[in-house]
């Protein structure tokens, strides 16, 4: 039986869709229409490999049956998953969210090596699930300022959230949790230690507040038994703003089962909304039944644009962190931001910025290990926080290197100054590596760092002194440099000569 795999590999030996795959990576140009008979031979084996996909998951409350329709548009870079209308669930809540992501994560892991799809839009018999159960508005109370972790100085405040966590059950009166244990991880428990360290990484080295929506505490949550910061945001709020409940219980629906999971998804942004934070992170792991699929992609609500642009910033910075780690030369960063529509991100002020990342796959073996990996984190979150620096101060992301280092001369024990010009924006301080190439004989030269502790434009200034005991020695030397940032991002090394001339 033929796979959607097996056809789009012999689809894209053909030159229309080779053409097709190449503008599809390229998102400033539109791709050229897929010819419909091969469109509509994609779709058809799509639509059974979804199917195959869906009815290994239980139908969610409410659902009758699930039958998928996918309609494939690549020019506009889209794809629409149609469950059909007997699969509308009770509610439009975390569960329905939870589905249809899980669907759109299969069909990346299928597309991905031929086709460039970078929305998803689930709908149910042709309509949004909004259209069955309307959406409430995103209300809160006047912003509050005054909240811990907020930190004196500039006023830009992100809000950090890490995913999922504990919830109650209202019905069967248990406290559980929703995602699954694989390959020795459990996503609920993984996410508050990036969140933690991009929360330091943005006060300590951008100098922003920062607001989490779930704490790292490690004392008792009582009615749970297990440390606050395994508990969900929701919970967490509830006791930090228990005079606000249209935050953290906007729903009222403490008798559903799935109540407080569908109270969290909304107390994510509600919070963003009153702490008035300019920038939402929401850190999330990702699953697929491919246990092949692999790396990071990033994720903002569909039709803001300005949200894409902030996604961006910062998946390709988490690409620029993450391979300068030697053990993460080859993580795969997809830098296209693709688009849904998620509570996390709908539900916030649409003035402000908010993105959602999936920082690797943990129903891969490989990305689970990295996902528990402190080295790994901490690259991951050095890129996250970067990334929202430079969008807040409105850089793009540029690759760190070395632009020139012009030769010079100077006189034997007497200081002389050179320029390292360079492009990108490291995160300081940088260091700066010098390495002899060649040296004349009768002189020593060793290798040695300096590092630039402040913030410095381009070119960097550096001084040379070559030292010796006889006033009349000349020397010309080649020395191979290199700068490495904070977050440990090198540039590749660039060499310079320069000349030592006799004292006169």
């Amino acid at each position: 039986m033929k796979t959607v795999a097996a056809l789009l590999l012999a689809l894209t030996s053909s030159a229309p869709l080779s053409a097709l795959a190449d503008n599809l990576h390229t998102p400033a140009r539109r791709a050229p229409e897929l010819p419909t008979s091969e469109r509509a031979e994609v779709e058809t084996l799509l639509d059974r490999e979804l199917q195959q996909a869906v009815e290994s998951e239980p139908l969610l409350p409410g659902q009758k049956k699930v039958v998928i329709t996918t309609t494939l548009n690549p020019g506009n870079r889209e794809m629409l998953i149609d469950l059909g209308r007997d699969a509308v669930p009770a509610t439009a809540g975390a569960a329905s969210e939870r589905q249809c992501h899980f669907l759109m994560t299969e069909a990346i892991s299928i597309l991905k090596d031929a086709v460039r799809i970078d929305g998803y839009t689930c709908t149910y018999g042709g309509k949004d699930i909004f259209y069955y159960h309307p959406d409430l508005p995103a209300t809160t109370p006047a912003a509050d300022t005054t909240k811990e972790e907020r930190q004196d100085g500039p006023p830009v405040v992100v809000m950090v959230s890490a995913g999922h966590g504990y919830f109650y059950n209202g019905v069967s009166r248990q406290w559980e949790t929703r995602r699954p244990l694989m390959n020795g991880m459990r996503e609920d428990f993984v996410t508050p230690y990036f969140a933690r360290d991009v929360a330091a990484d943005l006060i300590n080295k951008s100098h922003m507040s920062v607001a989490k929506a779930r704490t790292n505490e490690a004392t008792i949550h009582a009615p749970s038994n297990q440390p606050w910061w395994r508990m969900s945001a929701r919970t967490w709020l509830e006791s930090q703003y228990p005079d606000n409940p249209e935050i953290w219980n906007s729903l009222n629906n403490d008798n559903d089962p799935d109540g407080h999971e569908d109270d969290d998804i909304r107390a994510r942004p509600l919070f963003a909304n009153h702490v008035n934070a300019s920038y939402s992170l929401h850190i999330h792991t990702n699953g697929s039944t491919n246990t092949s699929i692999r790396g990071t992609l990033g994720f903002y609500q569909r039709d803001r644009q300005d949200d894409a642009r902030f996604v961006a910033r910062m998946l390709c910075s988490m690409k620029e962190t993450i391979q300068a780690h030697p053990f993460y030369r080859n993580w795969s960063v997809d830098l296209q931001p693709r688009y849904g529509n998620y509570g996390e991100l709908r539900l916030t002020d649409p003035s402000k910025r908010a993105a959602l990342i999936e920082v690797g796959f943990h129903s891969n073996a490989q990305d689970a290990t990295a996902l528990k990996s402190e080295a790994f984190r901490t690259a991951a979150a050095a890129g996250m926080a970067k990334g929202i620096r430079l969008y807040h101060e409105g850089k793009n992301c540029e690759t760190f290197k070395i632009d020139s280092i012009p030769d010079v001369i100077g006189s034997v024990n007497t200081p002389f100054s050179y320029l390292i010009s360079y492009s990108g924006n490291p995160t300081y301080p940088v260091k700066v590596y010098s390495q002899p190439v060649s040296c004349p004989s009768g002189w020593s030269c060793s290798r040695f760092h300096r590092t630039v502790n402040s913030p410095t434009r381009s070119p960097i200034t550096q001084e040379i002194n070559c030292s010796s005991n006889n006033v009349g020695q000349s020397g010309t030397f080649r020395y191979k440099r290199w700068l490495v940032d904070a977050d440990g991002v090198s540039t590749a090394p660039f060499e310079q000569t320069y000349t030592c001339n006799a004292a006169m």
